[in-house]
């Protein structure tokens, strides 16, 4: 069993495939991108023999958007923090944001984005 997950550009993105002892397999859907994807799975094969593989069903549709909490970066198309909110705790450089928190008194962000609020000048 293998699976292959496609963005709409055709960029391939890793799927990783368990099965533990009861004979169920399991899929990890982790893309790093919002957008539509293609999921499509096969039977009797590895990833590197796909060419020998099976097709279950079609290629599934699979819509990744972002939490409530976040916002959609239309550049980079992941979920960030809106403007006057910062990533809790802070975000370093690749690193996905996961919760905001609103700028305190006296500090202020002018952009979406995984940067800190900075002091309001004076």
């Amino acid at each position: 069993f293998s699976a292959e997950m496609r963005d709409l550009a055709g960029r391939s993105v890793a799927v990783p495939v368990t099965a533990p002892s009861d004979g169920r397999y399991t899929a990890e859907i982790v893309p790093d991108r919002l957008g539509r994807h293609s999921l499509s799975l096969f039977l009797g094969t590895s990833d590197d023999d796909r060419e020998a593989a099976t097709p279950l069903l079609g290629a599934l549709v699979v819509i990744v958007s972002c939490p409530a909490w976040l916002v959609a970066d239309p550049v980079t198309r992941t979920c960030t923090c809106d403007v006057g909110y910062e990533p809790v705790p802070p975000a370093t450089h690749g690193q996905l944001v996961e919760r905001c928190a609103q700028c305190k008194r006296g500090l202020f962000k002018g952009q979406m984005g995984s940067s800190p609020c900075t002091r309001c000048a004076a």
